[in-house]
């Protein structure tokens, strides 16, 4: 079989330049991953071989690359004189990092200071019209490409040497998916910018398709797009199943993506250190490529990771994380989140997840104590407004389902596993998030209490015939003590027993189907 990554597929300039790009002599950095050793592999020959394919979410990687290749910028032009203008790097050097003062040592600042020693008047941030601008750092397109090629084939050698690979498929996707279409409370990847795509992307992925082992994620049969994350899990779970069956992997899945570390597979992370002043820049993250099993192996695990400022972050691999992922977390990448965004100060965070997780010992056990977790978070089922303006009352299973579906990648095309499925499959208790928006949450209602009437009149008729009796007359401290002694009587009294909380039924403009999706009533 012909190698899709040998330096024949480049023009001459480009295989003299990738060549002398590459023949550093590679050294493999051998050691630990810093976060769950007990899944890294050891001996990667024991599980590959020169038939296994490493299957690599490429979007991430190709994007990053193509933005190398270019120097953004914005071009910042007075409103009222459009002699006044200028080229930054950025906001922060037009006008300093404050929303509400322009500092004093930024352009617009030091601009202000001469429009005052000239008597003109001060300029704000809002006088400027700002655009974003980008060009690339190389003559013109063909020297940026022979350079994008160089760095993207550096980059596939480098992590072949590293995780033991001889063979590696690239797979990009594009356009939208059924993700976007699900009523979750806010757009699934919405926090993402509209900023500049780089300006040789679109060329860079037409030439990795057309020239390198490579594909474009295709629609399913329904014609719902497929993003590149779900595709690598079809060949992970491929992979999986091969491995369970003939002890070595056909497909391997490579990603840095977090959502790949919540479902079996042979997995690489790819991912490198950055930044200009890191001593640790350019070397591989997880060096190791981690084997996570299946839930009849193993539920996975989690752990807390301290970030700057303090705070905690949650990280985790197998179905304790996806049970993090789906339903007890934050997504911040791909903006959604369970909890968090409902908006009802819930205050569950990564610590919370963490002491419902952690103890768990089986898959079973994990999804059960996700779902007492709802079930006391939601008692009353789930009132919300979705992303695109439509009101929704639901029961907490349904809920939890929409956010399951868009956290859980599926195994294939035709893979239809939702939540429903899920609890059925695990025979797991699902009565106290079944049906429970059905009633309104309960309201204190006064009902009378016609013996604590009676108690409180004679307590009252008491108080006057005995504890007033001579009041007036008293020194002021025997009035005191006497005083104590009506307020003590009087605080004594109790009126719950006149309330009691009531729900009443809510009335639907269409009758909710009823759900039985416990495993008692199988």
């Amino acid at each position: 079989m012909s190698n899709k990554f040998s330096t024949a597929r480049f023009s001459g300039n480009e295989k003299q330049q990738s060549e002398s790009s590459v023949t550093n002599t590679f050294v493999r950095d051998k050691s630990d991953n810093k976060l769950f050793k007990e899944i890294q592999v050891e001996a990667e020959n024991t599980y590959i071989t020169e038939d296994t394919i490493g299957c690599w979410d490429y979007d991430t990687p190709i994007y990053k690359i193509a933005s190398n290749l270019e120097t953004k910028f914005i071009t910042v032009t007075c409103k009222s004189d459009n002699s006044i203008t200028e080229e930054l790097k950025g906001i922060v050097p037009f006008k300093g990092r404050s929303s509400t003062k322009v500092a004093e040592g930024s352009w617009l600042g030091l601009l202000n200071v001469e429009r005052k020693v000239a008597g003109l008047q001060e300029l704000t941030p809002e006088d400027f019209y700002v655009v974003d601008e980008q060009r690339l750092k190389y003559d013109d397109e063909e020297k940026a490409m022979e350079q994008a090629k160089i760095v993207l084939y550096k980059g596939i050698k480098k992590v072949k040497q590293q995780y033991g690979l001889s063979k590696i498929k690239l797979v990009l996707g594009q356009g939208s998916t059924f993700r976007d279409k699900l009523p979750t409370c806010r757009p699934y990847k919405g926090n993402r910018s509209d900023s500049l795509r780089p300006l040789l992307l679109k060329k860079l992925r037409a030439w990795v398709l057309e020239n390198l082992d490579s594909e474009m994620a295709k629609p399913r049969a329904d014609g719902e797009n497929v993003e590149a994350d779900d595709k690598i899990e079809y060949y992970g779970s491929d992979g999986y199943k091969h491995y369970r069956l003939n002890n070595w992997f056909s497909f391997v899945a490579l990603s840095s993506d977090k959502d790949a570390f919540n479902s079996a597979k042979y997995l690489i992370d790819p991912s490198q250190h950055s930044g200009k002043d890191n001593p640790l820049k350019g070397k591989f993250k997880f060096p190791k490529a981690m084997l996570i099993e299946a839930t009849d192996r193993s539920a996975g695990d989690v752990v807390l990771v301290s970030k700057a400022g303090g705070t905690k972050e949650l990280k985790g691999y197998g179905y304790k994380f996806l049970m993090f992922q789906c339903a007890l977390g934050k997504d911040q990448a791909d903006n959604y989140s369970a909890l968090s965004h409902l908006g009802q100060g819930l205050n569950f965070g990564a610590i919370s997840a963490y002491e419902v997780l952690k103890p768990c010992k089986t898959a079973k056990e994990t999804l059960q104590a996700t779902i007492d977790t709802f079930a006391n978070l939601l008692k009353y089922g789930v009132q919300y407004t979705d992303h695109f303006g439509k009101y929704h009352d639901v029961t907490t299973l349904e809920y939890m389902n929409t956010y399951f579906l868009i956290a859980y990648m599926n195994r294939s095309t035709v893979d239809t596993m939702d939540f429903y499925k899920l609890c059925k499959a695990f025979k797991v208790d699902t009565s106290a998030i079944e049906n429970n928006n059905l009633l309104t949450q309960p309201k204190k209602v006064y009902v009378g209490d016609e013996a604590h009437t009676v108690e409180i009149k004679t307590l009252l008729e008491d108080i006057l015939k005995n504890d007033f009796k001579g009041l007036k007359a008293m020194k002021k401290a025997d009035q005191a003590v006497v005083l104590d002694t009506i307020k003590e009587k009087l605080l004594s009294v109790d009126f719950e027993t006149h309330y009691e909380m009531k729900q009443e039924k809510k009335v639907f403009d269409k009758e909710p189907k009823l759900e039985h999706n416990t495993s008692t009533t199988e």
